[in-house]
């Protein structure tokens, strides 16, 4: 058992090394523009603006109250599992961002496909582009070096799970 352990956590190191190692540096202001798009301030944000409108208000509830569990569940998750990031984990790089928190799951990557999934049941025309930018935030925070992809791919599933339960 150890073995396979062992195993999926150098696999983890090896692709979180490979993506975070191509920086370019033209890209490195866009990824970081990306991942706070992922962050609670933005959601908040976007919850806020939905709800100002009548049209949109029930979907604002909704997000709202996705976001509020999918952030308590990934916040217990992170204190439960305590798997420090890879900055600290790792001496081989330099993170272009750094987080205070515990790295697994993703909350920024949870919040995304969370947000995704909401915005698409209520406006299935903006479906393809909330999800294509669910995924893109999930990959800046590993390119970012905040991030392993498990703590990402953990992350999607969470939000995932938790959106499609409470929807």
């Amino acid at each position: 058992m150890n073995n396979i352990i062992n195993v999926l956590v150098r696999a983890d190191q090896n692709i979180f090394l490979s993506i975070n190692r191509r920086h370019i540096s033209h890209l490195n202001r866009f990824f970081a523009i990306v991942t706070d798009l992922g962050g609670l301030f933005s959601h908040v944000c976007l919850i806020f603006i939905l709800a100002l409108f009548p049209s949109t208000r029930q979907i604002a509830f909704k997000l709202g109250l996705v976001q509020a569990v999918v952030t308590a569940i990934v916040q217990a998750a992170k204190l439960l599992v305590a798997r420090v990031r890879p900055y600290n984990a790792m001496d081989c790089f330099i993170p272009l961002k750094k987080e205070r928190d515990y790295s697994f799951p993703s909350g920024h990557t949870a919040a995304a496909v969370s947000c995704a999934i909401t915005i698409s049941t209520a406006a299935p025309a903006v479906a393809g582009f909330a999800i294509f930018l669910a995924v893109l935030i999930g990959y800046s925070r590993i390119y970012l070096g905040i991030h392993y992809p498990s703590d990402v791919v953990a992350g999607g599933l969470v939000g995932m799970a938790m959106t499609l339960f409470l929807l």
